[in-house]
């Protein structure tokens, strides 16, 4: 098909594979005529063609004829003093005002184009008695030519020119009436419209709607009512910010009623933002600001207590996703993806003793035993699962921070910090000397063949994320419920918790354990009533 490349480009569906102007589409024609010469072929007989080319013209000229006279019929009008007239036809002239230049008229230009001009002789005898056919048809339609008497109609009514000004500064379209009978153009609510009128010396006078020009003055002139936002920040010297509004916030600024974006911030401290809202009162929300932490950065939490002393040291730990699990240990499948979405900070070390000492004498709780291999800086043992929790819960409510114990899915993504390897350091347990204290594989002084205690915290080095510990040494209590597989296991990081829960999960292995038991993956469980001399615990805050 010939034309099938413009039809093509006509109907793409980027705009700009298509034709930009009207100019280009006509050039893409005649090229396309002057290429490719496509003359017309019938297998129809020319007799039958004239036949059929009179009657087609015979009914269209009847059609064009009918309704041209409908149209007349449509175009009368009537008034009492005018009589019967024919509504004048309107031309409309489209002036387009720029800032600082002269009119522009929008003109139109109609291009005639020729498709298939050369035919065959066939053709031409076709149009010749066509063309004699179409004349004798409008001949006949003379006939229904209008009288004398609707010229006189017509020329009652002068013919009227409509211009429409576009103004670029506004929106409206006003309209301006050049004839001798003008009418003013109200528009409710808007600002009065100015509608020129001619006067019989040729001057021109201005209309103004002063019910448009009141209705407006009265909406522009009806007070706003607004009330005084005053934003309290600690520390005093944060900056806030109104984000939905242009205007820089000032204590007190005064605004109407809505919805309000805060956000407040300073170097060091969280950023918080949040909605408000203003009604029929004056606000003065309060934000506190939290101490931010990076990925690694170490803190300390004061503690208020009776015996002073620093709580536990805490690295706070980056969100992000890990495979958890391992396809190989019947406890631990389905490998599965968790993501940890929370910013948390968890402890640096195990707790030791000195930060559980504390706990226990301010709460009149009993001293755990160290089982003779030295209190201070060694991890806290024989205690269980509940004593865990109940020192998470104290910290929370001496220092008001929100401790305690870590989800299984948290304590493995710490343990692992990035790496998918069976330990944090590779995947070959001999490379665990020097690196974590066990029982057998570690070459550590602190335990041997006939027996294994534990080693002061910060002994080995820390993992990736800056944590100690999270192989060998002891093993630790975490807040999951056990079961044997990860088929319920959440997704998100959270614990699994059921109702009826016999046992809780613990991590991590102890000096009594072999090297290939410390694995990040490995699990145990004991049940929470349970306090030994190689199961300690470590504790996470959320930020």
């Amino acid at each position: 098909m010939a034309y099938q490349k413009i039809l093509d480009k006509l109907l793409a569906k980027d705009p700009e594979q298509r034709f930009q102007r009207g100019r280009d589409l006509i050039q893409a024609i005649e090229e396309l005529e002057k290429n490719h010469h496509v003359p017309l072929t019938s297998n129809v007989h020319p007799t039958d063609l004239t036949v059929i080319a009179l009657a087609g013209a015979l009914l269209s000229a009847t059609l064009n004829a009918l309704r041209w006279r409908l149209n007349k019929v449509r175009a009368l009008r009537w008034n009492p003093e005018r009589g019967f007239y024919v509504r004048p036809s309107t031309k409309i002239t489209e002036i387009f005002f720029n800032e600082g230049h002269a009119p522009i008229h929008s003109q139109r230009t109609q291009v005639v184009t020729r498709v298939h001009a050369a035919v065959d002789g066939k053709q031409q005898t076709y149009k010749k008695v066509t063309g004699i056919a179409v004349v004798i048809i409008a001949l006949i339609g003379l006939g229904f030519w209008f009288t004398d008497g609707d010229k006189t109609v017509q020329e009652q009514a002068p013919e009227q020119t409509l211009t429409l000004q576009k103004d670029a500064a506004t929106n409206p379209v006003l309209p301006v009436n050049n004839t001798a009978n003008s009418a003013v153009v109200n528009t409710p609510n808007a600002a009065p419209v100015v509608v020129s009128e001619n006067t019989a010396d040729g001057s021109q006078m201005a209309a103004i709607d002063m019910n448009a020009a009141t209705t407006s003055e009265a909406a522009s002139s009806a007070p706003i009512i607004t009330y005084a936002l005053h934003v309290k920040t600690v520390p005093a010297q944060a900056r806030v910010r109104v984000l939905n509004i242009p205007e820089r916030y000032e204590p007190g600024m005064q605004l109407p009623p809505g919805t309000y974006h805060i956000e407040v911030s300073h170097p060091g401290y969280d950023m918080q933002r949040n909605w408000v809202e203003i009604s029929d009162q004056d606000l003065s929300p309060a934000y506190t600001l939290s101490e931010s932490l990076k990925p690694g950065e170490a803190m300390s939490s004061q503690l208020v207590a009776a015996i002073k002393s620093q709580g536990p040291e805490m690295v706070r730990i980056p969100t992000g996703s890990f495979l958890m699990g391992h396809k190989d240990d019947i406890l631990a499948m389905p490998v599965h993806k968790v993501t940890i979405g929370k910013n948390i900070a968890m402890s640096k070390y195990e707790i030791t003793f000195d930060d559980y000492d504390i706990f226990a004498q301010t709460t009149n709780r009993a001293l755990p035993n160290d089982n003779r291999w030295g209190r201070g800086n060694r991890p806290v043992i024989n205690v269980s699962f509940e004593d865990a929790r109940a020192y998470a819960r104290w910290l929370s409510e001496t220092t008001g921070k929100k401790y305690r114990l870590p989800t299984e899915a948290e304590w493995e993504y710490v343990a692992r910090a990035e790496t998918n390897t069976l330990f944090w350091w590779g995947n070959d347990a001999k490379d665990a000397a020097g690196r974590a204290n066990c029982r057998r594989g570690c070459n550590s002084k602190f335990s041997g063949l006939f027996g294994a205690k534990t080693a002061p915290v910060g002994t080995y080095p820390a993992n990736g994320f800056g944590i100690y510990d999270t192989a060998g040494n002891v093993a630790e209590w975490v807040e999951d419920c056990f079961a044997d597989n990860y088929n319920l296991h959440p997704k998100n990081g959270q614990a699994l918790l059921v109702k009826s829960c016999d046992a809780r999960v613990v991590r991590g292995g102890s000096a009594k354990d072999n090297a290939d038991e410390l694995a990040s993956h490995k699990r145990d469980y004991h049940h929470a009533e349970i306090f030994d001399a190689h199961l300690g615990f470590r504790v996470v805050m959320d930020l």
